[in-house]
């Protein structure tokens, strides 16, 4: 192959990408069901308060909505903050690990696990547990991307590389982002145990149904 054709070659191949990713978008959902009343304030035994993220972070995550509260366990002092987020297909990989370095804390661990929790579907689903440590706190992280079909675990760039696969197959890849941090108790004491956000999170869901709003996007 002669070196003009070559380089055409080169050219077409790094292109297909971004060819791939504009068609995804241009057939993508403006839709937003994702809003400030998605979560609920109170469940069962846990209050909550709301944790808006402000303009200047939703421009930043290029998120049309969000919505997000820390909720707080009386009974034994757990707190756990859960942020949902609308994500579209122009919307840039952002990994929530990024945020809590830039927190201050220190990666511990991170891994990917298939849960049977993430939504009301019961099927394993991919989620990313990630090990947070500040001096003496301890937090844990576990955040995922509810499609309309499955789920997306890595939202950095394993999420570009999704975008992009779904993308050739004429798919979008809209989605919701979930966030649970598990925080030190509201009593001063050691870490909400990610038993508890993971039990919080399944009465959410119950009635949230995350996977049929990804669906309607």
């Amino acid at each position: 192959m002669n070196p003009v054709a070559m380089r055409a070659l080169l050219v077409a191949a790094l292109l297909l990408p971004a060819v791939a990713m504009q068609a995804g978008r241009s057939r993508g959902s403006d839709r937003t069901v994702v809003g400030p009343t998605s979560l609920p304030e109170a469940v069962g035994a846990w209050s909550s308060e709301p944790a808006p993220l402000t303009e200047e972070e939703l421009s930043m995550l290029q998120s049309p909505a969000a919505c997000q509260r820390v909720y707080t366990d009386p009974r034994s002092g757990a707190r756990v903050q859960v942020l949902l987020l609308q994500v579209r297909n122009t919307q840039n990989a952002h990994d929530p690990k990024i945020c809590m370095r830039g927190s201050g804390y220190r990666l511990v661990r991170s891994r990917d696990e298939r849960v049977d929790w993430a939504n009301r579907t019961g099927r394993p689903s991919a989620v990313n547990v990630a090990e947070f440590s500040n001096g003496q706190n301890r937090i844990t992280l576990v955040s995922w991307m509810q499609t309309a079909t499955d789920t997306v675990a890595d939202m950095s760039a394993g999420l570009k590389w999704e975008g992009i696969r779904r993308a050739l197959r004429g798919q979008p890849t809209n989605g919701i982002a979930v966030r649970l941090v598990c925080l030190p108790s509201a009593s001063g004491g050691s870490e909400t145990a990610p038993e508890a956000a993971i039990g919080l999170w399944r009465s959410i869901d119950g009635s949230l149904d995350l996977a049929r709003l990804a669906r309607s996007l």
